[in-house]
């Protein structure tokens, strides 16, 4: 007689078992940016539909001249970020990913420009 894996552990009746999330968060959105003294504060939020799945952000900061964006801050939860230390009059470019619980990254928000006073 043959037997395979599958018919000796039928995984989707042991207990706890729960199917794989494959599933990314959708692109979060910047909101608002608010420039000061060598200083921008960024607001975002996640896609409202899935909102409740999103365990933490990742902002990237660079300026408008550099091709990567060296500068990655987890946020955790946050929905607001002070980048501190900037170089007045110099434009930065930040984008938002958002991550769930299994580790899935949604895409890049669309970029946001603003400048430090």
């Amino acid at each position: 007689a043959e037997s395979s894996f599958s018919n000796i552990f039928p995984l989707p009746s042991l207990p706890g078992f729960k199917p794989i999330d494959q599933k990314a968060p959708l692109i979060p959105v910047i909101t608002n940016t608010t420039p000061a003294t060598t200083t921008l504060t960024i607001d975002f939020s996640p896609e409202p539909t899935t909102a409740f799945d999103v365990t933490n952000f990742e902002l990237s900061i660079g300026t408008d001249a550099s091709a990567i964006f060296p500068q990655i801050i987890d946020v955790g939860t946050q929905r607001s970020h002070t980048f501190t230390g900037l170089t007045s009059g110099i434009p930065y470019t930040i984008f938002v990913i958002a991550k769930d619980a299994a580790g899935n990254a949604s895409p890049q928000s669309l970029p946001f420009t603003d400048t430090p006073l």
